[in-house]
């Protein structure tokens, strides 16, 4: 069954209740899942994870929207990895 993130209910919705939020996030269901894996499972026990550039940039854009709309807070690590991004493209 197709799941999408509400911020609006704190989580994922069914498509039975995607009307009760206009603005849930139109999330592909590979992303959603990947949300989903990440939270459930501790990240040492992921180990490789494999992400197409596509799907990399959607979660990106939905962590950035989960942290900002929220918690409203961007952890020291986020900004971090932000910056890593930048030098690795003025090296390039």
């Amino acid at each position: 069954m197709p799941l999408d993130f509400s911020e609006k209910y704190g989580g994922v919705l069914c498509q039975d209740h995607w009307t009760l939020d206009g603005r849930r996030y139109h999330a592909s269901a590979k992303a959603i899942y990947l949300l989903r894996s990440f939270a459930a499972v501790p990240l040492a026990r992921l180990g490789k994870v494999q992400v197409a550039p596509a799907t990399r940039r959607e979660l990106r854009v939905l962590l950035d929207r989960i942290y900002d709309d929220m918690v409203g807070a961007t952890p020291r690590a986020k900004r971090f990895i932000d910056q890593m991004g930048q030098w690795q493209q003025h090296l390039q």
